[in-house]
């Protein structure tokens, strides 16, 4: 029953949506409240108010906090199709709320933007888990690599790095990619810092907070033969690391991911390599054998590899569901391939199978009612962009 009615959603969606449009009399109202134990005052900040449309971002205005830290933005929107977002500038770091969304019948909501004093000491950073997704395409002879990084900060202070001498930047993560990646793109911000023949380290500069942060690498690694070795490394001490990719008659192997295995959606079969409990600093290399060499010409039409919402719900939910099921990611940044009908096409299933996947999470106590609302009308708007751009596709090839 349920997949029936995500269906008539797929078909209520290519309907105009105007008519669903509730007035701007939106009330969001919050506080922002120090999280550090002791800490340091809230002075009065500016906060800001950014919305959240499928892929796009728009900042919608900003107001200054009371001197316990309250704010408020009157006159929004409550139509499903967006989410709300604050974030504001303490000590120096950027923090930003969860995004929320207005329910049914719902014109006002309460929001809790946490901040934290600043630490210098990485003591108790780790990775819970860590991932390497490849996507092999034969016929440009590329491969598609995403590095996930899920790390942990135990503690009640933001980890912003050490200061280095010369330079006003702070490090706090350097992440690990092939010397002759290209394209390298994060959801955080990072620079270049060691660059070698065969690796090349990434230094983010992005503050870990308290709790959970999500790190994304990805990158475009070409080859010209049917053997190649991608090697990276573990910044911290990392719980489990796992490798994923889609099975097109290639092999892999790595002496530091010793455990194998495969599985199948209806779409796709992947191979998996995984390794637990790897220690700081561990390097890892996996070698790739096999590789398909198709017809083409090589190379890659660059301009579809961007960070964008859709993608990292598509990858995740092909390549890991069972993992997905535990925790939804909280970031949503990821390459978008090259766009043909197929690819639209995976990408409106995936998403299909995410809005049902979400629906599974309620049902299971997993997700709060109001977390559920909000992003389930994130991807039903990006599920209705999909479409249009399915039609676009269409009309053009008709």
């Amino acid at each position: 029953m349920k997949r029936l009615a995500l269906l008539l959603l797929v078909g209520l969606l290519l309907l105009p949506v105007a008519a669903m449009a509730d007035g701007d009399n939106g009330t969001l109202s919050g506080k922002v409240v120090n999280k550090t134990a002791n800490g340091s005052q809230v002075q009065p900040l500016e906060v800001t108010l950014k919305i959240l449309t499928g892929e796009n971002e728009e900042t919608k205005g900003t107001v200054t906090t009371d001197a316990q830290g309250n704010f408020k933005f009157t006159g929004l929107a409550t139509t499903s199709d967006r989410l709300y977002q604050v974030s504001a500038i303490f000590l120096g770091t950027e923090y930003r709320s969860e995004p929320v969304g207005f329910g049914p019948q719902e014109s006002s909501k309460e929001v809790e933007l946490p901040v934290y004093d600043t630490t210098e000491s990485d003591q108790g950073i780790r990775i819970d888990r860590a991932h390497v997704i490849v996507d092999i395409d034969p016929e440009s002879k590329y491969l598609r690599v995403m590095q996930i990084y899920s790390f942990v900060n135990p503690g009640d202070r933001a980890y912003i790095g050490k200061s280095s001498e010369g330079s006003s930047k702070r490090a706090t993560v350097r992440l690990t990619v092939p010397g002759d990646a290209e394209m390298v793109q994060a959801n955080v911000e990072v620079a270049p810092a060691e660059v070698s023949a065969q690796t090349m380290q990434v230094a983010v500069s992005s503050p870990i907070a308290p709790g959970q942060t999500d790190i994304v690498l990805s990158y475009l690694l070409a080859y010209t033969a049917s053997r190649l070795s991608l090697r990276t490394s573990v910044p911290y001490e990392a719980r489990t690391f796992d490798v994923y990719f889609v099975d097109v008659g290639a092999k892999a192997s790595s002496s530091q991911l010793p455990k194998g295995d495969t599985f199948a959606n209806k779409d796709s079969k992947f191979l998996v390599l995984s390794g637990e409990s790897l220690p700081a600093g561990s390097p890892i290399s996996i070698d790739f054998r096999s590789l398909p060499l198709g017809n083409g010409k090589g190379g890659i039409d660059t301009k579809w590899f961007i960070f964008g919402a859709i993608g990292i719900g598509a990858v995740l939910a092909a390549a890991y569901p069972i993992a997905r099921r535990k925790r939804q990611p909280r970031l949503r940044p990821a390459y978008i391939a090259p766009v043909d009908d197929r690819d639209l096409e995976a990408e409106r299933r995936d998403l299909v199978l995410a809005l049902a996947d979400l629906d599974d999470q309620l049902e299971r106590g997993e997700i709060p009612e109001a977390s559920y609302r909000a992003l389930r009308a994130q991807k039903k708007h990006t599920l209705a962009e999909l479409l249009a751009r399915q039609r676009e596709a269409a009309e053009r090839q008709g």
